[in-house]
């Protein structure tokens, strides 16, 4: 019969052995299951978690490249908004300069063309009257001398309108224009007429100061109304221009400014402040190019000093 049939009495001993012994390794094996069980136990109680307070090693160069990585990525997701809205300004400052710069470019030609135009206006000047070193302006013809006026004038409403180096340019012309029109009514022998050409000159020449203008417009502004300063024999005046010039520009512009002071000082009957003025320029400027023109100003200054 099968493995637990009961046929005779050897074949049930047997089974009931066989069933015993398979009892006892069962309980051995529950035994050793429940052993270990309680061993794992225990040692999970004895266990200690200790965080690691310095975190991850970062020494190494993979884990330093990852942590940068990290860091910028978190600067970058919490600042993304702010990076956008500074970006967007910053190019609509570019735009908007681009676009003043346009602007101001297209002013400055648009200007430059309008002098233009009022250029072809002014009297033709002879160049044999120039070698000749006679007057530019004929006194005697008054048409001549009221056409400088005219385009003056021109050149006068167009610089107030203007704005930058073109409205400098425009003034500076119209106050030299004024300028010549007040030589040619005093040798024309209207002085009354000579006098309202050179103040208006003035007027032109102090706009083109209040400005603000500097370099070459500024210099040659005060040296027109130095010349105006001188013509009505105001040297003093004439003296606080150049110095002007002096104090605030370098190389020929103060060069020339200072030689100028001496000659005017000189003119005045000042001996001594025309040979403070040689003495600062020669002093500031130890290679200038006026040399030669320094040395015969104090020979002038010598000759002055011998008569009195």
């Amino acid at each position: 019969m099968g493995q637990f049939g009961l046929s005779t009495p050897v074949t049930i001993a047997e089974n009931v052995k066989r069933l015993g012994k398979w009892h006892l390794d069962y309980k051995n094996v529950r035994s050793r299951g429940q052993t270990g069980e309680s061993t794992l136990a225990k040692k999970d109680q004895e266990i200690e978690v200790v965080p690691d307070e310095n975190g991850p090693d970062y020494r190494s160069e993979g884990d330093w490249i990852f942590r940068t990585q990290m860091k910028v990525a978190d600067f970058f997701y919490a600042h993304w908004k702010k990076g956008l809205v500074v970006l967007l300004l910053s190019l609509g400052a570019v735009l908007g300069y681009g676009i003043w710069q346009d602007k101001i470019a297209a002013e400055q030609k648009q200007a430059a063309y309008k002098l233009h135009r009022i250029d072809v206006n002014l009297p033709a000047v002879e160049l044999t009257t120039i070698l000749a070193g006679s007057a530019i302006d004929d006194p005697t013809d008054q048409e001549r001398i009221k056409k400088l006026e005219g385009v003056a004038g021109l050149y006068s409403r167009d610089g107030k309108k203007m704005s930058g180096t073109a409205a400098a340019e425009a003034l500076l012309s119209a106050g030299n224009l004024y300028l010549r029109a007040g030589t040619a009514w005093e040798l024309a022998g209207k002085t009354d007429y000579a006098t309202r050409s050179r103040q208006w000159a003035k007027e032109n020449f102090d706009n083109v100061l209040k400005r603000k203008s500097s370099g070459l417009f500024m210099v040659a502004a005060l040296n027109g109304l130095a010349d105006l300063a001188i013509t009505s024999q105001n040297y003093p005046l004439a003296i606080s221009h150049y110095q002007r010039i002096a104090d605030k520009e370098k190389g020929v512009f103060a060069q020339t400014a200072l030689l100028a002071i001496s000659q005017t000082a000189r003119t005045e009957g000042n001996l001594a402040k025309a040979n403070s003025a040689l003495d600062s320029l020669t002093s500031r400027f130890p290679d200038t190019l006026l040399m030669t023109e320094v040395k015969w100003e104090r020979t002038q200054i010598a000759a002055k000093q011998d008569k009195e």
